[in-house]
C-alpha cells in the first residue's frame, strides 16, 4: 500500500491510500486523529466514515481511496 498525505503548514489533511499490488483486492483500516470522510469518485460526494476516525477500505488491484478529515470545506 501506498499511503500519500496532503495538507499544509506541516498539518496533513487528507491521504490517498493506494493498493499497489495489482494482483489481488485488499482491505485495510485507516485511523485518524478525527473523523474520516471517504471521496466517492463516482458521485463526486464525500461521505462520513462509519467508523468515525477508523475507516475501513477496500480496494480492488490498483486502485485508490481518497479521505480528509471531517468538517473541512470542498
Amino acid at each position: 500500500m501506498l499511503f500519500s498525505y496532503f495538507g499544509a503548514n506541516g498539518n496533513p489533511t487528507h491521504v490517498l491510500v493506494v493498493n499497489l499490488d495489482y494482483t489481488r483486492a485488499i482491505t485495510t483500516t485507516v485511523i485518524g486523529p478525527e473523523p474520516i470522510e471517504v471521496f466517492n469518485a463516482t458521485s463526486r460526494i464525500w461521505s462520513a466514515a462509519s467508523g468515525g476516525s477508523r475507516a475501513q477500505v477496500s480496494l480492488l488491484r490498483g486502485a485508490g481511496k481518497l479521505m480528509r478529515l471531517a468538517g473541512l470545506q470542498e
